[in-house]
């Protein structure tokens, strides 16, 4: 998402940004989300090994009337792809494999082993089809532990979806079978082997795999609709049903510790993780999503598992981290969507001082007959020649800062409007006879005073 400015005098705009520290500019961000319903967790925000930003947000457990704090305990879903493909290229260092192995090697009664490479697996360019699409999955299958029995039972009966390597398809399945070779190499559980060569290393002492039967006070209740008037918790599926592509519960402290071991590079080298951030078919590498941005290369990825969603972006340049955790899955139709649209701003934040970013606020439903009082001409001063144009259209209070584009704004409240373009308010005033005179303009908190002059 690019980002978005208003045609304000630049003066203006840089003192506003100058104001805040980074790390005020996302307290205020997420206090307002969290504000406006949009998020219910824990972020973690740092930047050279600084904290900027480290705060729980909602209910950690509705009925119980407890909050969320940063010792809060909750399943990540697809996070754990990275530290699978981080096992298998730990493993690779070790020599108890080679990315170009074909899986005939280890799994030969796999029909199409022969077609496919680990690094298909890794990159998601395998063709094996989704696991998970099996009927009643979702409805009992997931809900009871799954075997790799199971498991190769659906998957050799289907035809690969296309030719190993010529494709991107996003499968769990890939990640299945990437924990069933580690397994077999090592001889030890997928989640051992995990425990010994990253959560060890790290020092992630607040992360494991058996959420049903984990007892801690800091457990999280995963929420399939969470607010003010229904709370739902989401059913807990088995660990043994995600596996190593989304088995893993953690803290955000403890995400942290795992991307600084990983920029130490503590757990695997420097050219195994160059391997791993190179953007393959689908943008996708080994286990993240990698985007080169202006401000470097990024890696990002997003988890769901009943109950719960997250995001975890990594700037390898600047050394910045920004963990995102909820347990508030189902009250949004696109949990990625939601947790992504939050992310963009405190990505946009973490920029520089040159960006806008929107301030989430709640807006009420306008009354259509109310809006045409509110249109006119306003004007900063006599001197600065800096003028808003407000006009109705399509039922909709628009505004139009010296001749650029329109800007639509949405009631708050009587008299107060606001932008979802960027983060910029209008508060119009009344004289004593209730006819509006001025309008206020909030811009990144700075407040301007425009006379209204026809």
């Amino acid at each position: 998402m690019k980002p978005l400015y208003l045609l304000a005098p630049a003066f203006f705009l840089i003192q506003a940004l100058r104001a805040q520290t980074t790390a005020e500019k996302l307290e205020e961000y997420m206090d307002a989300a969290y504000k406006a319903k949009l998020f219910n967790g824990v972020i973690l925000a740092t930047r050279h090994d600084s904290i900027l930003l480290a705060k729980g947000y909602g209910w950690r457990d509705y009925d119980h009337h407890i909050l969320h704090d940063t010792n809060s305990l909750f399943r990540i879903g697809s996070l754990t792809k990275s530290f699978t493909a981080v096992v298998i290229l730990y493993l690779q260092e070790q020599g108890k494999l080679k990315l170009t192995d074909n899986l005939s090697k280890y799994f030969p009664e796999y029909t199409n082993g022969y077609k496919i490479l680990i690094k298909n697996l890794l990159n998601h360019t395998s063709g094996i089809t989704e696991y998970s699409n099996q009927d009643h999955f979702f409805e009992s299958i997931a809900f009871r532990p799954y075997t790799q029995k199971n498991f190769w039972n659906y998957i050799k009966e289907r035809p690969l979806e296309f030719s190993p390597g010529s494709d991107f398809n996003y499968s769990n399945s890939n990640y299945f079978v990437l924990g069933y070779l580690i397994e077999k190499v090592t001889g030890k559980p997928y989640e051992q082997n995990v425990r010994d060569i990253i959560f060890n290393k790290a020092g992630m002492m607040h992360s494991g795999f058996d959420w049903k039967n984990l007892q801690s006070l800091y457990k999280t209740i995963g929420y399939d609709v969470l607010n003010d008037s229904v709370h739902i918790p989401g059913r807990i599926a088995d660990s043994s049903a995600a596996y190593a592509a989304g088995g893993i519960y953690t803290t955000a402290g403890d995400l942290f510790r795992y991307h600084k071991a990983l920029m130490e590079n503590r757990i695997i080298s420097q050219q195994s993780q160059e391997e791993a951030y190179t953007a393959y078919q689908g943008g996708y590498g080994y286990g993240w999503y990698v985007r080169d941005w202006p401000q470097g290369k990024n890696l990002g990825h997003t988890g769901g598992i009943m109950g719960f969603s997250s995001l975890m972006s990594r700037g390898l340049k600047d050394n910045s981290c920004i963990i995102v955790l909820s347990n508030d899955y189902g009250s949004n139709k696109n949990p990625d969507a939601e947790l992504n649209a939050i992310a963009v701003p405190l990505l946009q934040i973490y920029e520089g001082s040159s960006t806008v970013y929107y301030i989430p606020r709640v807006a009420v439903r306008s009354n259509p007959a109310a809006l045409p009082q509110y249109t006119g001409t306003y004007k900063m001063d006599s001197t600065a020649g800096f003028v808003i144009d407000v006009t109705v259209k399509d039922n909709q209070l628009q505004a139009v800062f010296n001749n650029g584009q329109p800007y639509k704004f949405f009631e708050e409240k009587k008299d107060f409007f606001f932008t979802k373009q960027s983060n910029c308010q209008l508060e119009f005033e009344r004289d004593g006879n209730g006819k509006i005179t001025d309008v206020l303009m909030y811009f990144n908190k700075r407040k301007v005073p425009h006379l209204k002059i026809k």
